[in-house]
């Protein structure tokens, strides 16, 4: 079973290493999208995970977690076939859709999978700190792949979608080799009416656990604009597309670095004024980038998107603790699922604005908007912030 934790790691290299990324957006425009089309295309990808995210939480719960990881990197690596063989919005419809079940398999299980791995051999209290290690090595992954991939791009943006089937295929075969861990499961016959009740239940009736959800999805579809923001930016600002994959890489090392640091500097101070200090930090960069287009808006745009690194484990460790083994993959998902549903739901108006009127009104109109939900957000949460375990 404790192998489980390197394959883990490993797991997190592959499916990190995402050559095409730091050119996804100059490969979109190359086959004649607008940015209101690329960001529809990631709207339908957030639908898409919508609909699936839950069902396959909840598949995990009761059919297990190796057999759910495995069925999703199968989805992965059609979904990359699809991507690099398409040349129009409908081909990479069909492949973000794949990807999307990719994605929902993996997101809340592996999590889950790895917390019950720690339960089972009685390293639960380290949970926190293999997450942040976890979450490094994805990051460092996908830096160094971030640097081959603006390489291989001068060659072909093409290329670049094609490599993915390296990482994809190893990743494969590790989800193949891991070990199931004991789950308590419950007994249930009727598993959509279970589905609902574990949802309404974590939403309704557990308020901590909802107003760690509902700032989760509002934090994670801030720094996920900014990611799709950063290459239309850098075009702007006059930066060369060979640097591109270096600028990417910057960006991935200082969110597996605020990952990694995220144990050590939870120790010295409350996870939850740590969250009120990244929502700062997200709101910030916004608002520089937004009204300030120079080389400069690059940097802020690496400090507000590695804030993804801080935030990211500290709200899935909060959930953990906050949910019982038979719904913890669930209520992951749940988080997941939040964070999408916002994000499908702004981005194609952020997308649109960025069309018809400028990319830096629309980053500032976006900060302004998320800044003023964070406020309502922390504000609400002040009665119950007490009972969010630190």
């Amino acid at each position: 079973m404790q192998s489980n934790i390197w394959k883990f790691y490993i797991l997190s290299i592959v499916y990190n290493a995402l050559f095409m990324i730091p050119v996804i957006v100059l490969f979109f425009q190359e086959n004649g999208l607008t940015l209101h089309q690329i960001f529809l295309l990631q709207s339908i990808f957030s639908l898409a995970l919508m609909i699936f995210e839950i069902p396959a939480g909840y598949l995990s719960d009761r059919w297990g977690r190796k057999n759910t990881i495995v069925s999703g990197s199968i989805f992965g690596v059609i979904g990359i076939v699809v991507y690099a063989c398409s040349s129009g919005f409908w081909g990479f419809f069909t492949a973000e859709i794949l990807l999307a079940l990719l994605v929902s398999f993996h997101s809340g299980t592996k999590d889950a999978m790895l917390y019950d791995t720690l339960l089972e051999i009685n390293r639960a209290g380290e949970y926190l700190k293999i997450t942040g290690q976890k979450r490094f090595l994805g990051f460092t992954s996908e830096a160094i792949a971030s640097i081959l991939g603006g390489l291989l791009a001068t060659l072909s943006l093409r290329i670049t979608v094609w490599a993915e089937l390296i990482p994809f295929g190893i990743g494969f075969f590790i989800a193949l080799s891991l070990k199931e861990p004991v789950r308590h499961k419950l007994q249930e016959k009727q598993h959509l009416k279970a589905m609902w009740n574990i949802t309404i239940s974590s939403l309704c009736h557990n308020v901590p656990l909802r107003s760690i959800v509902i700032l989760s999805s509002v934090l994670s579809s801030l720094t996920l604009t900014l990611m799709w923001f950063t290459q239309p930016y850098q075009v702007i600002v006059g930066l060369q597309i060979t640097l591109f994959g270096f600028t990417h890489a910057g960006i991935m090392m200082a969110t597996g670095f605020a990952s990694k640091c995220t144990h050590s500097i939870g120790k010295r101070i409350d996870n939850r004024a740590f969250l009120l200090l990244i929502s700062v930090a997200v709101i910030g960069s916004y608002l520089y980038v937004g009204m300030v287009m120079s080389l400069w808006g690059i940097v802020f745009l690496l400090a507000g998107r590695s804030m993804f690194g801080f935030f990211g484990p500290i709200t899935s460790n909060m959930i953990n603790k906050m949910a019982t083994s038979d719904i913890r993959a669930t209520v992951l998902s749940l988080q997941s699922f939040g964070e999408r549903l916002l994000f499908g739901a702004i981005s194609p108006l952020v997308g649109y604005m960025a069309d018809v009127y400028t990319s830096n009104l629309a980053i500032l109109m976006t900060g302004i908007a998320g800044g003023i939900a964070l406020v309502v957000i922390f504000l609400m949460m002040s009665n119950t912030w007490s009972l969010v375990p630190d």
